[in-house]
Formats: C-alpha cells, sequence, structure tokens
C-alpha cells in the first residue's frame, strides 16, 4: 500500500523544505510525495527537485489556491495509484513524529478504511484539537463542534467526524473513485477539504480522528491568511479583507457556498445567517469603532465611582468603609471619589445605606449628573 503524500506550496520554501525533512524520515517504508507548486517565486520548485530529487513537483500558475492544486495533484496521483493505495492530503506548515504516516494506515485499515485525521497541538495552547469536526444541523443553531483534548490527558482511540481539514489527512483512493475531486470550482481555496471530506462521509465512508497521530502547528503568524495578528486592534480595510478576501477562513461567499453545498436546504437559511453574524463579528470585534462602542458599553453598564459628597448627604462616613475594605478612594480633577471593593451582593449584610447609593451609582442619570458635577 503506497501513500501518495500530496502538498499544495506556495512562496514558503523553507517551510516546505522542512515539512519534506519530516517526511524522509517516516517509518513507513511506502511513501511517494507529489507537490503542487502554485506559481511560487521563491524557488521553491527548484530547491524541492534539488534537495528531494524523488518528490515530483507539479507547477502550477499561481491561480490554482489550495483546493484546486489538491485537485490537480489527485489527478496525477490517480493515474497511477493502486486501488489499495492512499492519499495524505497535507499541509507544509504542521510539524510531526517519525510514526505519523505508519499511525494513521493503521488506524485507517483497522477501520474499515476510513478517513483518517490527526490531532492536532496549535502552538502557545495546552490541548489538542481535533483536526476536524461534526455538524448537527438543526433550525437556529449552527451546530459544528470542534472537540479538544488536554495536552498530557488521557486521550481517546478515535473520534468519530462529519468532515476533516486537510493538515494531514489520510483517505483511501477508493474514495476518489467512488466521489470524486476536489470541488474547486465552488471553493477554490478554504472549505475545500471540509466539503470533500463531508461528501466521503455521506457516501457512506467513515471519517475519524486517530487520537495517536499528533501534528503540530504555529497559525499566529502570517501563513493562516487573512486574519487577526496576534489579537491586535485591526483597520476598518482589514476587517473588510477578512470578510470578502479569498486568503480568509472568513469570507462570507465562501461560507454561503459551503452552506449550500453541505447543509440540508430546510435549515440553510438560519446557517448562513448564523455564519454572517460569526464572521461579521470576528472581522469588525477588534476595529477601533466596534472596540470603541464596546468600551462605551462595558462603562455604561459599570457603576459609576460615588462622589464624596453624597456620602455626606447621606450621613455616612467612608473612612470606616476604606478601613473595612469596602470602599477604595479615586481621585478626579481634585474631587474625592469611592469605588466598591467588594462584591455588590455583600452590601445588605454591611450597610442599607451604602447599597442604596451603589444602586444609584448604576442609574444613567445619576452618571451623567455626577459626571458633569465633576467636570
Amino acid at each position: 500500500m503506497t501513500v501518495h503524500v500530496l502538498i499544495p506550496v506556495h512562496n514558503r520554501a523553507a517551510t516546505t523544505l522542512a515539512c519534506l525533512s519530516l517526511l524522509q524520515n517516516q517509518t513507513y517504508p511506502n511513501i511517494r510525495v507529489v507537490v503542487v507548486d502554485d506559481g511560487s517565486t521563491d524557488g521553491t520548485g527548484e530547491m524541492v527537485m534539488g534537495q528531494y530529487p524523488g518528490t515530483e513537483v507539479i507547477r502550477g500558475d499561481g491561480d490554482l489556491w489550495w483546493t484546486g492544486a489538491m485537485r490537480v495533484g489527485v489527478e496525477r496521483i490517480l493515474e497511477t495509484a493502486q486501488e489499495d493505495d492512499f492519499v495524505l492530503a497535507m499541509n507544509d506548515d504542521i510539524t510531526f513524529g517519525e510514526g505519523l504516516v505508519s499511525t494513521l494506515v493503521e488506524t485507517s485499515v483497522a477501520n474499515g478504511r476510513a478517513v483518517t485525521a490527526p490531532l492536532c497541538h496549535e502552538f502557545g495552547t495546552d490541548y489538542y484539537v481535533v483536526d476536524g469536526g461534526c455538524v448537527t444541523w438543526r433550525m437556529f443553531k449552527n451546530g459544528h463542534s470542534m472537540p479538544t483534548f488536554p495536552v498530557g490527558g488521557e486521550l481517546p482511540d478515535t473520534v468519530r467526524l462529519d468532515f476533516a481539514f486537510g493538515r494531514a489527512t489520510l483517505i483511501p483512493v477508493v474514495v476518489f473513485r467512488e466521489v470524486g475531486n476536489y470541488n474547486s470550482r465552488a471553493l477554490p481555496h478554504y472549505g475545500g477539504d471540509t466539503e470533500f471530506t463531508y461528501r466521503a462521509g455521506k457516501a457512506g465512508f467513515r471519517v475519524i480522528a486517530c487520537a495517536k497521530a499528533l501534528v503540530e502547528v504555529d497559525e499566529t503568524g502570517a501563513y493562516a491568511g487573512v486574519h487577526h495578528a496576534g489579537g491586535r486592534r485591526i483597520s476598518l480595510f482589514r476587517a473588510f479583507s477578512i470578510l470578502f478576501s479569498m486568503k480568509s477562513r472568513y469570507q462570507l461567499s465562501m461560507r454561503y457556498r459551503l452552506m449550500d453545498l453541505i447543509c440540508p436546504r430546510r435549515f440553510r437559511p438560519m446557517n448562513k445567517l448564523m455564519q454572517t453574524v460569526e464572521c461579521v463579528s470576528y472581522a469588525f470585534g477588534k476595529t477601533e469603532p466596534f472596540v470603541a462602542a464596546g468600551l462605551v458599553i462595558k462603562y455604561l453598564k459599570a457603576p459609576f465611582p460615588i462622589p464624596a459628597c453624597e456620602f455626606k448627604k447621606n450621613s455616612l462616613e467612608p473612612e470606616r468603609y476604606i478601613k473595612d475594605g469596602v470602599l477604595s478612594p479615586v481621585s478626579f480633577r481634585g474631587r474625592e471619589f469611592y469605588r466598591l471593593k467588594v462584591p455588590p451582593e455583600t452590601l445588605p449584610k454591611i450597610d442599607s445605606g451604602l447599597l442604596a447609593l451603589y444602586n444609584q451609582s448604576l442609574r444613567l442619570t445619576t452618571k451623567l449628573r455626577w459626571l458633569i458635577g465633576s467636570v
């Protein structure tokens, strides 16, 4: 049984060569590597052929994108592949141990030649995420779930999936013979792996994750496409790019096409709405206007510091509360205010007068009056 490792690449030669080095050290004996170089200008294809002469390199013109590159690669592999062979759909920005391919093959065969994905450890986290997921189409809920397991914790042998991603998913050649190739026309970049493996599952093939097959990926860099960089605030232009760029997994048109292909018709409108809310929230949630609006809402909901004069009006002594650790003093423009340091639910036991002042600090009209009085 030959494993045909299929890797789409574009302009990251060092990453591609590092991945090929890991494949060269695999314990599985029958591996053929096919690299689809989609218009790289950094010499990726030449370096691959020079350092790994046994690797077949297929040239693209830069317009294939991920799914198109996979489709071209699968067509080439099927020309010579035997019925008991496998295709290992792999991204080059992962790291893995020398037993990855053997483990995936053994697990697939033991489970009726199932489509088999690994668990993935994302750099900087303390958990494994199943490299794929499950879906329950229900009205008013987009039921995608991605099970996670703590690093160092107990892992299941396998996890049943409805779809798998393309980081390192092993697919029997017979699946392509029966259900067809990747749909690069509808989903040229993101979503192609989800749609294909979901289609395979609907055709009767098992789709699973193998907990013994582990890969690691660093998605904090540019490899993940258009996204939030390091959680920082972003411009409105970048937010629109997240919604409309082909390099973005949150591209709305891609999400809608994917729903049309895999979601039952009666659930499509609500699931498209849920996809829209998710994508727009992600894209604009860290832009300056939305962050500012969020801060305004946060402070409108939060209690306002209580002016010292309000304590005098109510014959209360703030010094006593400070001594007991109930209040802390705050100064603004030469005026004294006091913030609550204890949970509000404890106030009835402390002092009803202080509770009344706290309740006033939550009212918008009172906040405005106190704010204007402090300016």
